[in-house]
């Protein structure tokens, strides 16, 4: 038995999209890269985005203790994604990369997602890309209006 939603139209549309959006979001990983956990491609995509950062912003970034992120770059340094070097500003610090096999997954990933997400929008009209377009500009200008929205959520 489905749960039962009070909420109004709009949300529930909404929802659905984001079920819909995460399919496709999913799909690529399972393709791409379903030996790693989503957190591990979290990481990774936390760190394609700000190479460099300390285990510290990485841990905050995931919402994740210092000591979690520690171990989740072990997983990934020996798997030989991530690279650990120090940091240049301070050399106490720890800063992260990616490897070039790291980096050839990740964007093996978005090459993935990308194409799956032009062959939907494919078979949309234009004036429905249009709406979509716009509707999610807005969409996105609120949400950042209500605080910060974080460069990496649960699903690269």
């Amino acid at each position: 038995m489905a749960p039962e939603s009070s909420s109004s139209p709009g949300v529930s549309a909404l929802e659905e999209a984001a079920r819909a959006l995460l399919g496709v979001w999913h799909r690529a990983r399972r393709t791409v890269a379903g030996h790693l956990s989503p957190v591990q491609l979290d990481a990774m995509e936390v760190v394609a985005v700000r190479p460099g950062l300390t285990l510290s912003e990485l841990a905050d970034e995931l919402r994740i203790l210092p000591s979690s992120a520690s171990r989740l770059c072990d997983r990934l340094e020996t798997a030989s994604l991530l690279e650990r070097a120090p940091a240049r500003a301070d050399r106490r610090q720890v800063a992260l990369h990616l490897t070039p096999d790291g980096a050839d997954l990740f964007n093996d990933l978005r090459r993935h997602r990308s194409a799956d997400l032009q062959t939907v929008l494919e078979h949309m009209t234009g004036t429905e890309r249009t709406h979509l377009q716009r509707g999610l500009d807005a969409f996105t200008r609120h949400a950042r209006a209500r605080g910060p929205v974080p460069t990496a959520d649960a699903s690269p």
